[in-house]
């Protein structure tokens, strides 16, 4: 027993109780912050992966196709089987689909296909203040510039996106000498 006078120092249960609940939430709050930045992390990387990322998918091989010589009077399929779409972070490799004209990769629930969906021929004709691009090929060779519709479409998975398209000009650039001589065919 306690003299008179004299106080226990201890914690009294109510204030351990008290004590485990405050630090019971501020562990779970934590953890769940964790768990947050953990889930957000893996979706980032998820979304920055090429091979899960249409629009990354279409840019690069947009890239690709500008870098290919120019063919003039090209159709869809001689501009697609030209130009490779690019790999992947896995080396997971694209193929030529030649019955389907496109270019695939993975199988079943996981294929992406690269596509062009459509070639129109800059066309100066008789109006060279209103030129314009036509549907089919003004001659050959032709005026010196193609607008290329690229058309990538990835399974529901892929983070940005089933189908994404972009347009580009694909041109033929004139050498000095032809640029003094007013060559046709380049731009």
């Amino acid at each position: 027993m306690l003299a008179r006078g004299r106080t226990d120092n201890g914690e009294s249960l109510t204030e351990l109780l008290v004590s485990i609940a405050l630090m019971g939430v501020l562990v779970t709050a934590l953890m769940g912050a964790v768990f947050v930045t953990i889930a957000s992390s893996k979706m980032l990387k998820d979304e920055v992966a090429p091979e899960n990322n249409v629009g990354l998918i279409i840019a690069n091989w947009a890239d690709a196709i500008d870098l290919t010589a120019y063919a003039s009077c090209a159709t869809a399929a001689s501009v697609a089987h030209g130009s490779y779409p690019g790999s992947d972070a896995a080396g997971t490799m694209w193929t030529w689909d030649a019955a389907n004209g496109r270019w695939t990769k993975g199988s079943g629930a996981a294929l992406f296909t690269a596509t062009v969906t459509e070639v129109t021929y800059w066309d100066i004709g008789t109006d060279v203040v209103d030129p314009g691009f036509v549907a089919t090929c003004p001659g050959n060779p032709d005026d010196g510039a193609q607008q290329l519709l690229l058309t990538v479409t990835g399974p529901p998975s892929s983070t940005s996106g089933t189908t994404q398209s972009v347009r580009i000009v694909k041109r033929n650039p004139c050498t000095t000498a032809e640029v003094a001589a007013k060559a046709a065919g380049c731009v």
